[in-house]
């Protein structure tokens, strides 16, 4: 048998321990370090799903409401057409406004039909009475729940009253 003497077993002992660390290093840490590396990008992939995915909701949530907003409004603006089938309720409304304002009133329909989104109606009232109820009777037209777009008016003094022609669209649907 070869007999070492300490420093020898010790350069010998201190070889096989380095090559254990080496082999434990090489066996052990490696692997474990790529299962960390890869968990750590799998971990920033889901990070960056769900970052996407919380957008997502956001933007779901934000269209949902501007749905129910824009809904709101189109059902609102719905009413101010009149019904193309219903001219009768066009008349009878302008006919009490004059009845109630004390201006008689004779109501001319235009019924064309437009290329635009709505269609809509020329329709042309001559209107006598005195100035305080004609202005109470424009005001009134004004209020009313439809749309009413003035686009001529000639008003001219006959004695105490005056006659006026108001020229307008009214649209439909």
């Amino acid at each position: 048998m070869i007999k070492l003497n300490n420093s020898k077993k010790i350069l010998i002992l201190s070889g096989i321990i380095g090559v254990l660390i080496i082999a434990i290093i090489i066996f052990g840490l490696f692997p474990l370090y790529s299962s960390i590396n890869l968990l750590d990008e799998k971990i920033y992939d889901k990070r960056v799903k769900l970052a996407i995915y919380e957008q997502q909701r956001q933007n779901i949530e934000s269209t949902r409401d501007d749905y129910f907003q824009i809904k709101s409004d189109a059902d609102t603006i719905a009413k101010v057409f009149i019904d193309k089938n219903n001219f009768l309720n066009l008349i009878s409304t302008l006919e009490n406004l004059a009845t109630d304002n004390q201006v008689t009133q004779n109501i001319n329909l235009n019924i064309s039909s437009q290329s635009d989104i709505k269609d809509k109606i020329s329709i042309t009232l001559n209107t006598k009475g005195n100035w305080q109820n004609f202005s109470k009777y424009l005001v009134n037209i004004e209020n009313l729940d439809f749309y009413v777009n003035i686009y001529d008016l000639s008003i001219n003094r006959s004695g105490d009253d005056i006659e006026a022609v108001l020229i307008a669209y009214i649209y439909t649907q």
